[in-house]
């Protein structure tokens, strides 16, 4: 650790630097790195050790120009003025915690979501969501105005002659922050009511069970630390550790439990060449055999466990691109390939044998062509698609997420306004327009910082080897860092075709689209749904639209016509339904069935018999297969509503309501469900 000294007026004379006094600051270390610590606790050499070292850039600003804090120095100076300026509050003792973490998070979200990082309830996602929502709770504690996207502006006058990319991403930086600060101050209220509420109903409340935390966590987005904050307004405490458990069990049942990497120690040399790039057929000896987790010299005939060859074609799920599919042949035998993953440089195959395999046996590896030609055609069209994206909404996109199958492309992206019909039409002619060019690929490796100094799209988030990187360069169109496969020329992907178009939060997009085969099987398709309604309509293909939207308002007005009959009729019916009343604990009481009543009117009905009668309607209608039910009370009489539907439940029929009314449905309702229900009354 590298100290300064700041002299006597920071600290007493006797003061050492890492003690508590202010008068020596650290600001470098350096880390020497030199074991691997393994999991049975100890410790192997590093084969090259290493020193990380790293210096604290504002710290060394502190100190060159003489300030007490970060946040007093010339980095921070916009920031903070403009909070003043957005609060009418002064930059002091009390408040400057307030200010300094609107200054410090305000910078590192702004930076977060002009890279492609995204709000979420996952990952670095989640992270970004927190910084966020823990603003909102100190903005609070300067203003009753939602102050922090407007703060944004200020970071990216200050840093975007050295960060453009802040100035090119300014509208979907504070459009998302804007609709994540209105969305917690929403759950916000509600959350601080459910407290309030907690509280209400329970005497002599101290503590906030883990059950109670996780629920206004997971619900409402409510931090653990506000519920705390608010906890301690009732003299209450909160229980983290049956939160923490909480939080373990839902991974658990959401199956998202944290990845360990693998136990299996492989030695370094062990490495897979993956062939997959040239060639779908590969023959190669055995390496290594893992059975139970565990390195063996021979997997036995029948026997589940992964193999390692000195080469593989297969390529294994990474950068959205999902596994191949194929078989191993192995003397007079073959096994369906079962999965596949990477064990530290190794490609590991897992099958189930049908004889006995041994270390240094060669087998024949082989793709299934199909499934990794149409994977292929998806992923050169996903770059196609990204490139065509920014060419139409600007630098601002950024890859989110992707996922490319045989049947498929997935593409997530940033944007904060969804894509209408033309721009989708654009986008879509575009690629197109590339594929019919037939451009030919120009694959090459290079390193890392040359690829980003040349222009090519590196994916937020993603690692790269710094000393070799992949390029796929569209020329004139599209590179993009990838170590997936892609076929040789635009022209092999055939044709695009979007299918999808959706918002996935504020400032996060997806579109959904197919090539090749699938893209011609939808096309032929709708071509022959097309022309079977152009024929049922006797129109011209070009006309169908138009026939159907015709069809369309023409049943709209006779299912007017219906309701309104079926009104007429109701109102016909209702004084000699109201005669069939009788009175309960001199309450009078209507119960009738309806034939072939949607919910809609039996509502109408129950609350006009009830009105009637100044009592309680119960009106319900049985169809085959399920029946619907709607309970009304009239002239201020109350229902015990936790009563009936217990009754109901234990009949089998759903339902819902609150004050005087009830309604649902399930199964049939007959006399013996109307006599239980009318004794809950």
């Amino acid at each position: 650790e590298i100290y300064i000294d700041r002299g006597l007026e920071h600290g007493p004379k006797d003061a050492k630097p890492g003690d508590d006094s202010e008068r020596f600051l650290e600001i470098w270390n350096l880390v020497f790195m030199q074991f691997d610590r393994q999991p049975n606790g100890e410790d192997l050499k590093l084969k090259k050790p290493g020193v990380d070292t790293g210096m604290g850039l504002e710290r060394l600003l502190m100190v060159l120009e003489g300030k007490n804090s970060v946040y007093e120095t010339s980095l921070f100076q916009e920031i903070i003025q403009n909070i003043e300026k957005l609060t009418g509050k002064k930059y002091q003792d009390k408040l400057k915690p307030a200010f300094n973490v609107l200054a410090d998070h305000i910078r590192s979200s702004t930076f977060l979501l002009a890279d492609g990082c995204t709000p979420s309830n996952e990952g670095r996602g989640y992270v970004l969501r927190k910084i966020i929502r823990r603003a909102a709770l100190f903005e609070q504690k300067l203003t009753n105005k939602s102050i922090f996207p407007d703060l944004a502006k200020s970071v990216i006058s200050s840093m975007s002659n050295v960060y453009p990319e802040l100035k090119e991403n300014q509208d979907y930086i504070v459009s998302v922050l804007k609709s994540e600060v209105e969305k917690f101050a929403s759950n916000l209220i509600r959350g601080r009511n459910l407290i309030a509420k907690m509280f209400s109903e329970t005497k002599n409340k101290n503590l906030i069970t883990g059950e109670e935390t996780f629920r206004l966590y997971d619900t409402f987005g409510f931090p653990t630390e506000l519920i705390e904050l608010v906890a301690q307004e009732y003299n209450s405490k909160v229980d983290l550790d049956g939160f923490a458990k909480e939080m373990e069990k839902q991974k658990l049942q959401s199956g998202k439990k944290i990845k360990h990497s693998d136990q299996i120690n492989l030695p370094d040399d062990l490495v897979t060449n993956f062939t997959g790039y040239k060639e779908l057929e590969t023959s190669s000896e055995i390496i290594a055999i893992i059975h139970d987790n565990k390195v063996v010299d021979q997997l036995e005939t029948n026997q589940t466990g992964w193999l390692i060859t000195k080469e593989s074609p297969f390529f294994v799920e990474c950068g959205g691109q999902v596994n191949d599919h194929g078989y191993i042949e192995f003397k007079d035998s073959k096994s369906n390939l079962e999965d596949l993953k990477k064990i530290h440089n190794c490609i590991a195959m897992q099958i189930t044998t049908k004889i006995n395999l041994k270390v240094k046996d060669k087998v024949k590896m082989v793709v299934d062509k199909d499934t990794r030609l149409n994977t292929m055609k998806n992923h050169t069209a996903t770059h196609l698609l990204q490139a065509a994206l920014k060419e139409l909404l600007g630098n601002q996109v950024k890859q989110s997420g992707s996922i490319v199958t045989p049947d498929y492309l997935r593409f997530d992206f940033t944007y904060h306004e969804n894509l209408t019909p033309e721009q989708i039409n654009w986008l879509e002619n575009k690629v197109n327009q590339k594929i019919m060019a037939n451009i030919p690929l120009n694959i090459y490796e290079t390193t890392y910082n040359k690829a980003v100094k040349d222009g090519v799209t590196a994916i937020f988030g993603e690692k790269y080897n710094p000393e070799n990187v992949r390029v796929i360069d569209i020329p004139e169109f599209s590179a993009e860092l990838c170590g997936g496969t892609h076929v040789n020329r635009t022209g092999d992907i055939g044709v695009f075709k979007i299918t999808e178009s959706t918002a996935l939060s504020a400032g996060n997009r997806r579109i959904v689209a197919l090539t090749g085969p699938a893209a011609l099987s939808l096309f032929q398709q709708e071509f022959t749904d097309i022309k079977q309604l152009s024929q049922h309509f006797k129109v011209q293909p070009n006309l169908v639209i138009e026939a159907v939207d015709k069809q369309s308002k023409e049943l709209k007005k006779a299912q007017s016509n219906i309701n309104l009959l079926k009104k007429e009729l109701l109102n016909f019916q209702i004084p000699e339904i109201c005669n069939t009343k009788k009175t309960i604990q001199s309450i009078p009481i209507v119960t009738h069935e309806f034939s072939d009543a949607d919910m809609p009117t039996l509502q109408t009905a129950a609350q006009t018999i009830a009105k009637t009668i100044n009592g309680i309607a119960l009106v319900y209608s049985n169809s085959p297969d399920k029946s619907s039910f709607a309970l009304i009370a009239d002239n201020g009489l109350k229902i015990n509503l936790e009563a009936i539907k217990i009754v109901l439940q234990d009949h089998g029929i759903k339902s819902g309501g609150k004050n005087n009314s009830l309604q649902g449905g399930g199964t049939i309702i007959n006399q013996n469900l109307i006599d239980n229900l009318l004794k809950a009354l």
